[in-house]
């Protein structure tokens, strides 16, 4: 059975690249993460638009998940996605930073899944790095490529917006 897309359809032309979506999966691994996190989310990824080229003008979510750092189309994942999905989209910030957070994500596809970080940041905050991306640390680095953010601990799913509160529009549910 395929999920109801209304509100992802009616939002739709107005995600950009570097707006982030924090997901809430149901069961298993996710409900770990968000007892440990302490947070109602287990997962962000990031929207890359393809609005340079028209006629694919496709929304994507570009995430780390086990297999590495990798773009899929949203509307796929969220057809079939199990939970809940909510979108935070970026305030007052101009295409240019929004071209470096496509950037980042461009050069970063293929990147190996980071579970050693993943595990060890379940019990404290560990330090962004590239050479291996879980999914909340490879959205941190790719804002803070385009200089949008800055520290040197990755977050974990759900607190970008908390760390970063003028930086997104409050969070809406599309899923």
């Amino acid at each position: 059975m395929e999920n109801d897309l209304t509100t992802y359809y009616g939002l739709r032309s107005e995600l950009k690249t570097g707006d982030i979506i924090e997901w809430r999966s149901s069961g298993g691994i996710g409900d770990l993460i968000r007892i440990c996190d302490h947070q109602d989310v287990n997962h962000t990824s990031l929207v890359i638009t393809s609005s340079e080229y028209p006629a694919t003008d496709r929304v994507y979510s570009a995430e780390a998940l086990s297999f590495g750092f990798y773009i899929h189309r949203l509307s796929y994942n969220l057809s079939k996605y199990e939970g809940e999905a909510y979108l935070y989209q970026l305030t007052n910030v101009d295409d240019s930073k929004r071209l470096q957070v496509g950037t980042w994500i461009m050069n970063h596809i293929g990147i190996g899944y980071d579970f050693s970080s993943l595990f060890a940041n379940l019990l404290t905050h560990v330090k962004a790095d590239d050479l291996a991306l879980f999914c909340s640390e490879a959205c941190f680095l790719a804002l803070e490529y385009a200089g949008l953010v800055n520290g040197d601990k990755a977050p974990r799913p759900g607190e970008l917006p908390k760390w970063f509160p003028k930086l997104f529009l409050p969070r809406i549910r599309i899923l």
